[in-house]
């Protein structure tokens, strides 16, 4: 029986990694759109990445007040 243990112990973790995302990479590679040129998809992954960085640095400035207006200035600020 404990001979047994171990092996049915790796079986249910090679199963259980095989299960959760053994496969999903060769799946993502083959239902990538093949409407887009290489250039095309640089050009999107780029936006979607300076997208993400604009809303980085937004939270970031909203978290240490950057974005507010000062209040030791004299004059009116809109």
């Amino acid at each position: 029986m404990t001979v047994k243990l171990p092996i049915v112990c790796s079986a249910l973790l090679a199963l259980t990694l095989l299960i959760n995302g053994g496969c999903t990479t060769a799946r993502a590679r083959e239902l990538q759109s093949t409407a887009k040129t290489a250039p095309e998809n640089a050009i999107t992954t780029s936006r979607i990445n300076d997208n993400n960085l604009r809303g980085i640095w937004d939270d970031s400035a909203r978290i240490f007040f950057i974005d507010r207006n000062s209040r030791l200035s004299p004059y009116i600020i809109p």
